[in-house]
């Protein structure tokens, strides 16, 4: 779908600047999740979480360091590699990334979750919400 090629293209352009960004704010700790997301999760301590559409994985390794094991997945390759180096940068080891279209993931992906996880803003980027939701 061209829409989904553009969307892809699009934010693999801003991949750098959002690691660059997000490193900072989660060095210096301004970067929270909102504070209604952060009371509804609860205790992550031993859960098992995948956040689709994760972008650069700034929000999931907020998740990661609540005690979870979290699993990133996102459509640009160039998102995910820089959510391993952000990982990688911050010493977040209970955290991994996966490429993935999420419209094609559930088919080529069998795991158990305790929790799925989407921030704010993510499902207005999706070409057809209820096949997404059927996932």
């Amino acid at each position: 779908m061209k829409e989904i090629e553009s969307n892809k293209h699009a934010w693999g352009q801003i991949s750098e600047d959002h690691y660059s960004h997000f490193k900072k704010t989660l060095l210096d700790g301004s970067h929270r999740l909102n504070k209604y997301i952060q009371s509804n999760l609860g205790d992550l301590s031993g859960k098992k979480i995948i956040h689709l559409q994760c972008k650069t994985g700034a929000d999931t390794i907020l998740l990661a360091r609540m005690g979870a094991s979290a699993v990133g997945v996102d459509l640009v390759p160039d998102n995910i590699l820089y959510a391993q180096k952000l990982a990688n940068d911050l010493g977040v080891s209970n955290v991994s990334f996966i490429e993935s279209d999420i419209m094609e993931f559930m088919d080529k992906h069998n795991e158990k979750y305790d929790i799925v996880f989407v921030s704010e803003g993510a499902i207005g980027w999706l070409p057809d919400l209820i096949k997404w939701a059927k996932l």
